[in-house]
């Protein structure tokens, strides 16, 4: 813990300590998750990328002073953060002062659900689009379909990050077992069957037997009520089913094996070319199980 000297008042409580990485020269933001401080850039959390921020450590109504942010002007005005752990904070801080320009891929998947979680009940919208997107190229590391939905709904993603799990649930041989309704609550687990209810009529309706992918994908929309913004799928009335395919009209169709038909397109690289949003501003710069190794294990240090 810094010293002024031995006949100086020291701005640090007792039994409180400065965060090794993260307490750093220059900074003009003090946040404290007791006991440890941490001192950072207040230029991340006050420009447009996270303009709520500080909105959550002011009373309701108040608007903020960009002159005179909360945390700054010293410990002794620091923020005192209580949704987040050191380690937590640690995690969330490393997406502005990672080393790796446009590397984050060191990242477990359970570190993503909290930089996710944070994101989403401070406002970082694009820390949330950051995180979102590694966590789609990992969430084969939650092998339940269901499992994966309850973490995503936690933080209100887009509905494109929802549909293809609801579509594989739905074109799922088994109906969600007990445990599984259980944690998509009655509510959703009824819509679910409805939707599985109303696939297997119109299966039953089309021409050889299959649906397309579109198809399913209006079913999926319209009965568990998603609003599908990216799509120009049309959405079928409640009183009708989607209009069957017929087999002669889509030479380039592929059968999977649960009898539904998805159009050939053009093969898209598993790897993700788009650049990383910008979560710097204008500057430029509870899951049950634990998923995966967190590689911050041996990093975080309270001194």
């Amino acid at each position: 813990m810094p010293s002024n000297g031995p006949m100086e008042k020291s701005p640090f409580p007792p039994q409180t300590s400065c965060h090794q990485k993260y307490y750093i020269t220059g900074g003009d933001l003090y946040i404290l998750i007791s006991p440890v401080y941490f001192r950072v850039n207040s230029h991340f959390f006050s420009s447009p990328e996270g303009a709520t921020f500080f909105e959550n450590f002011l009373p309701a109504g108040t608007k903020v002073d960009p002159n005179a942010l909360p945390g700054t002007g010293g410990p002794e005005k620091a923020i005192i953060v209580r949704n987040a752990t050191v380690e937590e904070f640690f995690r969330f801080l490393w997406v502005f002062y990672n080393e790796k320009i446009d590397d984050y891929s060191e990242a477990s998947l359970a570190n993503w659900f909290t930089i996710l979680r944070l994101a989403h009940e401070w406002g970082f919208k694009n820390v949330k689009t950051l995180a979102l997107r590694y966590i789609k190229k990992r969430e084969h590391e939650i092998p339940n379909v269901v499992d994966r939905l309850v973490a995503y709904e936690k933080y209100s993603p887009p509905v494109d990050t929802l549909l293809p799990l609801y579509m594989e649930l739905i074109k799922r041989d088994e109906y969600p077992t007990e445990a599984e309704c259980e944690l998509l609550g009655d509510h959703k687990a009824l819509k679910i069957h409805r939707a599985r209810e109303r696939m297997l009529r119109a299966l039953k309706k089309a021409a050889g037997g299959r649906l397309d992918s579109a198809q399913v994908k209006a079913i999926v929309i319209e009965t568990l009520g998603l609003t599908d913004s990216s799509s120009s799928t049309a959405m079928p009335s409640s009183s009708s089913e989607p209009t069957p395919t017929s087999p002669a009209s889509s030479p380039k169709d592929t059968k999977d094996s649960d009898g539904l038909t998805s159009h050939a397109t053009k093969t898209e690289s598993t790897e993700d070319t788009h650049e990383p949003p910008n979560v710097f501003g204008n500057a430029g710069l509870n899951l049950r199980p634990d998923y995966g190794k967190n590689p911050w294990k041996n990093k975080t240090t309270q001194v």
